[in-house]
């Protein structure tokens, strides 16, 4: 099958747009005209003098009582604070700075100390690196307080370019100056807050009161990026990116230009230009490099920035190689499909030496024999992308010899290119671990292969007690060889592109009429191939080492005339054996085979006996509180009282007749997340049914409640409700489909007592979905696209999607319209409209709409008999064309082909019609059908089927069949 092409089976759906628009642009008349002016004070005192006077309500109203503060839990502690006044303004104490309790205990950011700075530790080797990124503020923190508490400091403001004045003696000294601010952020942590951010390539020196000193050091420049164009043949352009400015030109002796020979030569600077954060400088050489050579292109250490003084630290280079001869370098191809069609897309590759033109001349750029179907060539760069259809075989792809390069340089000859396209090569093997035969039937075993030239096939006797080691050897994911042992011999097909079908008679291989036998197939490689070819006294255990131990396949086939029906009734495990030849029950015996991999029922009766895998598990009688529960409303807030109705009885086992319960008194909890709110106990009255109310705390918990009913024989039953805070809505939104073609849908949102919520956010979101329809009364009938479900993978239909903001209008409502670009044709498609409502109390309400929107009007409905057919098969295809209430319509013009074969042009009946289609090709065929309505619409409806060309087993080798030896 056709993995990679399981995306392509539903086409992305087109894109969307949503268009607000007012909605009497819905109305083909024209809006009314207003007056070009506005009226004047007369005018309007007249119109108004008309008008009726309104009509007003008073209604009295009792304004809420006030309100009573709650009661303050706790013991009240009344404490005189020091106000902020009382506190002296001056500057920190630092009488402490000098002590052991004064001292600062750590710093950020600094470097690796040196001998004589804080921090320092005689001997300590292992310094992390002091190059810090960038930052914007330097953290001080004391071992202790260093200013009052209550004391009122204001930051002190450092200008980089302003007077410098005297600043107070807790303030450290900071190399170079840099414009911030010193803040303390608690007694003990002082903070200076840079004004942009420390400068790159930078070594600051802090200095505190105390004493202590210590320095970091900020990213010097970085070369992110340097190459060649490699398009500029002798005169290449060398090209440097730096993130920080850089004076290029006085500098430029940093940068080198080497031969293989260690030669210099000369450069020099093209231009500089600046992108994003990046300054790019080009440079050239002076004078023409040589043809294919190597050079290095380094640059030293010590490249100065503009930002700060520390230069560059390591040394970078790269080498590029001219341009030489023109000549073909490597080529390669795939197989661009994988189905099972009897041409496949096919690319190849020609990568050559040298770039070809931007625009080059329009010559044959490659000659293939034999030539391939819907060939396409295509250049890039300097590659030559070959692509078309083909069977397979032996191609010869010559490259054109007038072929020009960049440089003017001409291919001129080179041997041609000889590829074999193979196809792909697959091993249908049946089942997964066992493969069941009635002997009395038939004991003909089958596989099918494609593409393979041989197989080699060893089939083996088992007991049914080797069971367990096959299940362990499958378990395991093995892909080797069960067992040495058994009748060996191999299969040769002929050379052509379709499914071979091995048919394998394992009659030869029993001991009687039943039994159970162990299959192993694996494809024969070319070494196999030789040795058998050289002569037939080589043996199979020869060849066989040389292939490959993890291709090998194998099934369990039981053969048997006994046929085993089981069933459960939740207690126990009983099968009934029947002898399929006279159809009438036999006593069997049975006996439980178990392993680590699973485990089977193994049945015995005379000479015979069968597997049958179980999974049945005993279920404990025990007994169950069964109930029927429903509350009043499902959705309480705290405070509110639950109401709740129930029914109960109790179940002897899962399935097992009620048995209703006495007059009793069933005990009941209510718990929420990590409490328990409610217990008590219910009196079950005649029927077995009971009233319960409680009332919630006006401090629950929210979420999900439980109610655990107890029996008196300790049987239980679960029910749950939910406690939320939630408002009550305000209003509603509705949405309506004013124009089903045009796709204009009209947007309303009114309170509950019918005033319009105006001016209020709408959110509209637009999904369109591809979609089949079939009318009602034909589901025996394929309507729409073909939706291939053994080769799709995904776990929806693709959707798009697309989401519009506006605001409603003065009378709650607003229009939009929905447009669909680059529709597929024929295709029918379903949209669903959510709309959201925010009014300005943050409430939001939403309303959904979904309808169907067709093609056509007019459905083409297509029904085959079976979906595989063989190689002399007829395809038969029933058709039919109905409305979408699913009457037919005759005398409607049908068009029905096989894709890239003739079409079929047919009437409709008043009945399903027939039509014969016969081709001569394998593989998957579409089948495509087509028919339009009145106004021009198309619906189309393609179909696959598999036509496999089914072949019998095509010979053995002489001395090396598959019978006994």
């Amino acid at each position: 099958m056709d993995e990679r092409k399981a995306s392509e089976e539903e086409a992305p759906p087109p894109p969307l747009e949503l268009i607000f628009f007012e909605t009497h642009q819905l109305s083909e008349e024209a809006p009314p005209e207003l007056p070009p002016e506005p009226l004047g004070q007369a005018a309007t005192l007249s119109l108004l003098e008309l008008l009726e006077p309104p009509k007003t309500t008073e209604t009295s109203a009792d304004l809420p009582p006030p309100v009573t503060p709650f009661d303050r839990p706790g013991k009240t502690i009344a404490e005189t604070l020091t106000s902020v006044q009382e506190v002296e303004r001056n500057e920190a104490s630092l009488d402490s700075a000098y002590s052991a309790e004064g001292k600062i205990c750590s710093v950020s950011p600094s470097d690796p100390p040196v001998p004589g700075e804080f921090g320092y530790q005689e001997g300590d080797s292992e310094q992390a690196s002091g190059v810090q990124r960038l930052s914007s503020q330097i953290t001080i923190k004391y071992s202790a307080p260093m200013i009052q508490l209550g004391a009122e400091l204001e930051p002190f403001v450092v200008e980089a370019d302003g007077p410098i004045e005297e600043p107070p003696r807790w303030v450290p000294k900071l190399t170079p100056l840099v414009a911030g601010k010193w803040i303390w952020l608690d007694p003990a942590t002082l903070q200076f807050e840079v004004q942009n951010s420390f400068a790159r390539a930078t070594t600051f020196k802090v200095q505190a009161p105390c004493g202590s000193r210590w320095r970091f050091t900020t990213e010097p420049p970085k070369i992110s990026f340097f190459s060649s164009s490699g398009r500029d043949g002798l005169f290449p352009v060398l090209n440097v990116s730096c993130d920080l400015e850089v004076d290029w030109v006085s500098q430029l002796q940093l940068f080198t230009l080497e031969d293989k020979h260690g030669a210099g030569h000369l450069i020099r600077l093209v231009e500089v230009t600046k992108n994003y954060r990046e300054w790019t400088a080009k440079f050239t050489p002076v004078k023409a490099l040589e043809r294919d050579t190597k050079y290095r292109f380094k640059i030293s250490s010590g490249l100065v920035s503009k930002a700060g003084p520390n230069p560059l630290t390591e040394c970078k280079s790269f080498t590029f190689r001219t341009y030489g001869d023109f000549k073909l370098k490597r080529h390669s191809h795939r197989r661009e499909s994988f189905s099972f069609e009897e041409s496949a897309t096919w690319s190849f590759h020609l990568e050559f030496s040298n770039p070809f033109p931007d625009e080059p001349a329009q010559i044959e750029a490659v000659k293939v024999e034999p030539p391939l179907d819907d060939m396409e060539v295509r250049i890039y760069s300097n590659t030559i992308h070959v692509k078309g259809r083909s069977p397979g075989g032996l191609y010869r792809i010559t490259p054109d010899p007038e072929l020009v390069d960049l440089y003017g340089q001409q291919l001129g000859f080179s041997e041609p290119l000889h590829i074999e396209l193979r196809r792909p090569q697959e091993l249908l093997f049946p089942g997964n671990r066992m493969c069941a035969l009635q002997g009395h039937r038939s004991k003909v075993f089958t596989f099918f292969s494609l593409s393979y030239r041989g197989l080699f096939i060893r089939i083996q006797e088992v007991k049914a007690e080797d069971w367990p080691q096959f299940l362990e050897h499958k378990s395991q994911h093995r892909r080797g060889e069960f067992s040495v042992e058994g009748q060996t011999g191999f299969v040769e097909f002929e050379d052509n592109y379709q499914i071979d079908r091995v048919d394998v008679d394992l009659s030869p291989y029993l001991k009687g009429e039943s039994g159970h036998l162990v299959v192993q197939v694996r494809p024969l490689k070319a070494p196999e191939w030789k040795a058998i070819e050289e002569g037939v006294e080589a043996t199979y255990e020869q060849i066989s080492r040389i292939s490959n131990n993890d291709e090998w396949q194998s099934c369990w086939v039981q053969i048997c005339n006994l046929s085993v029906s089981h069933f459960t009734n939740f207690q126990s495990f009983a099968w009934n054996v029947i002898d399929s030849k006279t159809g009438k029950p036999v006593s069997a015996e049975s006996e439980f085979l178990k392993s680590d991999y699973g485990s089977v029922n193994l049945i015995r009766y005379k000479s015979e006996s069968v597997l049958l895998p179980t999974r049945c598990s005993r279920v404990e009688r025990k007994p169950t509180l069964r109930g029927y529960v429903f509350t009043d409303r499902g959705l309480y807030q705290p405070g509110e009282t639950v109401t709740i109705k129930g029914w109960f009885w109790e179940e002897a086992w899962p399935g097992a007749p009620r048995t209703e319960l006495p007059e009793c008194s069933l005990s009941y909890e209510v718990r929420t997340v990590g409490s328990t709110i409610e217990k008590g106990e219910t009196t079950l009255t005649r029927g077995s049914s009971t009233h319960l109310a409680f009332k919630l705390p006006s401090d629950v918990k929210l979420g999900a409640a439980y109610i655990f009913f107890t029996a008196p024989s300790g049987t239980q039953f679960l029910c749950d409700f939910q406690i939320q805070e939630f408002r009550r809505p305000k209003f509603e939104v509705q949405i309506e489909c004013l124009d089903e073609k045009q796709l204009d849908y009209f947007v309303r949102a009114e309170s509950f007592s019918g005033s319009p919520i105006r001016e209020a956010d709408v959110h509209l979101k637009a999904t369109l979905t591809p979609a089949n329809y079939r009318p009602p009364g034909w589901s025996q009938f394929r309507f729409g696209f073909f939706t291939n479900i053994w080769r799709y993978f995904g776990t929806s239909l693709p959707e798009s999607q697309t989401n519009a903001r506006g605001k409603l209008q003065e009378d709650g409502s607003c229009s939009c319209r929905l447009n669909i670009n680059q529709k597929q044709e024929g295709r029918s498609y379903s949209i669903e409209l959510i709309s959201t409502v925010v009014d300005i109390d943050n409430q939001a309400q939403t309303s959904q709409f979904k309808h169907l929107i067709h093609a056509s009007q007019v459905f083409l409905g297509l029904r085959l008999s079976k979906r595989v057919f063989g190689p002399n098969d007829t395809i038969e295809v029933q058709y039919v064309v109905v409305d979408s209430e699913g009457s037919v319509i005759p005398d409607q013009l049908i068009e029905i082909r096989l894709k890239d074969e003739e079409s079929h042009f047919l009437t409709s009946g008043d009945r399903p019609q027939v039509v014969v289609l016969k081709t001569e090709r394998k593989g998957h065929l579409e089948i495509q059908g087509q028919v339009r309505d009145e106004g021009g619409g198309p619906t189309f409806h393609p179909c696959l089927v598999l036509s496999s060309g089914l072949s019998r087993l095509s010979s053995l080798r002489a001395g090396l069949s598959l019978a006994p030896g």
